[in-house]
């Protein structure tokens, strides 16, 4: 809880942060599913969420394997969320995770040009 509420202040001072909203790399390069933090730190900063997807992380550094790949990364940003106020009065875990999952969704629909 001490990191959240770091990054909530860091947000409510006008600071920029960054969050992975799965949480972890995944093993297969797939999209994972949000963590529900993700929702309830939008839900207290207010924030507007700039998704950026990143394309060939996995490649240039699988997860578990400590070895560096030289491969090409590209981060693609897609068009920022502004959530309503409605949607940030968001209170509990099922609320803030259909925040985290209206972000992953952005998310998704980012692609390589």
């Amino acid at each position: 809880m001490t990191s959240l509420k770091t990054i909530i202040k860091l947000l409510r001072s006008g600071n920029q942060v960054v969050i992975f909203p799965e949480g972890s790399r995944t093993l297969d390069g797939e999209l994972q599913a949000a963590e529900a933090g993700t929702g309830l730190i939008v839900a207290k900063s207010k924030a507007v969420v700039q998704p950026v997807r990143i394309f060939g992380a996995r490649e240039a550094l699988p997860r578990g394997s400590g070895k560096l790949c030289f491969r090409p990364i590209t981060l693609v940003v897609g068009d920022p969320i502004t959530f309503t106020a409605e949607e940030l009065k968001a209170k509990g875990r099922d609320e803030y995770q259909k925040i985290s999952d209206k972000i992953m969704e952005a998310i998704a629909k980012i692609e390589l040009s």
